[in-house]
Formats: C-alpha cells, sequence, structure tokens
C-alpha cells in the first residue's frame, strides 16, 4: 500500500471502497472473531487497522452514519505511518557461490526481504526522537 492509495477524507464513497478491500470476515474466520478485534482498538499492526475500518464501514453503511469517516480520518495517520513500511529496502549484495550467485564480484543490487512490523517500529522510534 502507498500513501497515494489513501482516499481523500471528504470523499465518503471512496473510502468505503478502500475500507472494502480488507475483508476481515475473510482474515479473521468469522463475523465473531472480526468483531471482536475491531471492538479491542488495537492498532499495532495494519491487518487491525483495516479490520477496524473494514467492521465500522459495513456497520456505518447499515446504520446510514458518519462514523465511517471520522474513523478514517482518526486512522489516516497510521495508515501513512505504514505504507513506508512496505517499501522493500535494497542495498548492494556481492553473489557468491554460496548463495548461489557467482565469483564475480561485480555490484549487483539485489532486494532484501523485510519484516514490515519490526521495520516500521524503528523508524518510528527514529523519527519520534528529540
Amino acid at each position: 500500500m502507498e500513501i497515494t492509495d489513501l482516499p481523500d477524507p471528504d470523499d465518503a464513497a471512496a473510502i468505503f471502497e478502500f475500507a472494502m478491500t480488507f475483508n476481515g470476515y475473510d482474515y479473521f474466520g468469522s463475523f465473531d472473531a472480526s468483531a471482536n478485534a475491531a471492538a479491542l482498538g488495537d492498532r499495532s499492526s495494519l491487518d487491525l487497522i483495516r479490520n477496524e475500518l473494514f467492521f465500522v464501514a459495513r456497520a456505518s453503511r447499515n446504520g446510514d452514519d458518519d462514523r465511517l469517516i471520522i474513523l478514517y480520518r482518526e486512522l489516516m495517520p497510521l495508515f501513512a505511518e505504514r505504507c513506508e513500511a512496505f517499501t522493500r529496502i535494497s542495498g548492494p549484495h556481492i553473489p557468491s557461490s554460496a548463495d548461489g550467485g557467482s565469483n564475480d564480484r561485480g555490484p549487483v543490487i539485489a532486494i532484501r526481504p523485510i519484516d514490515a512490523e519490526d521495520w516500521i517500529d524503528r523508524w518510528l522510534a527514529r523519527i519520534r526522537r528529540p
């Protein structure tokens, strides 16, 4: 997810469409599990944040109220912070016969997988330092 994927906070239809890109019922396995996760208010992961938005979107649509827009505006900073985490980190890598590469010592750029949640925590700690 990139920051450009986040809908305008004044566009209720776009917010609903964005919320529906995550299905909490499927992710958590049932309506009750999704509801319980949303009710906890735990916002420690992107999936939990998306589930909360999904669940409120469903309830808001059935109740015809503005809770979805209010919640989305509250969650926007959290979504924005996490958008950075899904950027792959690249760096120089010299292949060797040990990793299946050749003995050629020319520079190669490799994409390394990252632990997104750990990266977010380290990134947030770094930007919040005084």
